[in-house]
């Protein structure tokens, strides 16, 4: 950070400060500051916790710059603002049971866009992107199984299982393309 950014969230401290003991609500600066300043004094309104670390220089040659870094220490430190707490979010076992038949339902139409996939020719270039998309939604199945939600379908299709041999077929792949020949086939899942 340069001096003129320290200096612009020091006085943002400072105003912090002033509204917070008048019992105004703070609002950041939005003109004339830089991105870093923006996002460095938006956690003055009470939804961050700060810490700071001042570091100085035991050398007497620099004096004024240790001088000045413990006011701005001293400044930071007194920027007290109440805490705001956040809202705790739950979700009920109904709604996590319709996600997880949703995303079932989802990773089948995934997998089978995969495997129409063509491993040659111009169609070839999607077969990874589409695997991997296959892979992302499995996990998401997978960690709300292993949770020990039910999906509301009566269909037995574990992500779990499915996500492993989606791994085991990106691990072949990844292993062909570190062949030389880089000639790979990839057998149909069960």
């Amino acid at each position: 950070m340069i001096n003129f950014e320290l200096c612009a969230i020091r006085s943002c401290i400072v105003s912090a400060m002033d509204c917070h003991k008048m019992g105004k609500i703070y609002t950041p600066e939005r003109m004339m500051s830089t991105a870093l300043i923006k996002f460095m004094t938006a956690a003055f309104v009470g939804t961050s916790s700060l810490a700071m670390l001042v570091t100085l220089s035991p050398s007497g040659a620099n004096g004024w710059e240790t001088w000045f870094s413990l006011e701005y220490g001293k400044d930071m430190s007194s920027l007290k603002i109440p805490m705001k707490t956040a809202k705790k979010v739950t979700t009920t076992n109904s709604s996590s049971s319709k996600e997880l038949k949703r995303l079932k339902k989802e990773l089948k139409q995934v997998v089978e866009s995969w495997k129409n996939t063509p491993t040659s020719g111009p169609a070839a270039k999607y077969v990874g992107v589409r695997l991997g998309n296959a892979i992302w939604i499995a996990q998401l199945g997978m960690e709300l199984e292993q949770l020990g939600i039910k999906s509301e379908s009566e269909e037995d299709y574990s992500c779990t299982k499915v996500y492993e041999e989606l791994f085991a077929v990106d691990k072949q792949i990844f292993m062909a393309t570190m062949n030389p020949m880089g000639n790979w086939k990839v057998e149909n899942m069960k």
